[in-house]
């Protein structure tokens, strides 16, 4: 857990970097780099899908070489379609190819919630109820997601 706390801080960082250097450190500015850090968290959020596909792989060939070790599989046929099936689907490179697209759905989705914040808040003036409903939209995807994730990768650990 404590891999992801530091990944997600650098994150963080990175973004209060962006906020506070060579820039004025006003309300509007600061809320305005609120609205682009949900972007920021589900990239961060994609890499530990990458991490995980790559678990995933390690976890596969374990459970084959288990399969051998135990005799129930023929290695001059070697095939890994019966270790797939005593796997859930998304610990399979197939369930996980399928996260993958669905993470870069989502990634539209929130920045389209991230611009159309941005053209809220540009529009009004300013912080306004649209705005932040909008912006808490892509909070709420982008933290569902990295829950998401981290209970896939914990399961795999």
């Amino acid at each position: 857990m404590s891999n992801f706390v530091i990944a997600l801080a650098f994150v963080i960082l990175a973004a209060l970097l962006k906020y506070s250097l060579a820039r004025l450190t006003t309300k509007t500015n600061f809320f305005q780099s609120a609205m682009e850090l949900p972007v920021d968290l589900l990239f961060a959020c994609i890499a530990f899908l990458a991490t995980y596909m790559v678990m995933i792989s390690n976890l596969q060939i374990e459970k084959i070489l288990e399969v051998i070790k135990n005799g129930k599989l023929n290695t001059n046929n070697l095939n890994t379609d019966n270790v797939k099936v005593s796997l859930p689907f998304f610990q399979t490179i197939e369930g996980v190819v399928i996260l993958f697209i669905f993470y870069f759905l989502l990634v539209s989705v929130v920045i389209i919630c991230w611009r159309k914040s941005e053209e809220y808040f540009n529009f009004k003036g300013g912080i306004n109820i649209i705005s932040i409903l909008i912006t808490g939209l892509g909070y709420l995807l982008t933290l569902t997601s990295i829950i998401f994730v981290i209970f896939l990768i914990k399961a795999v650990q």
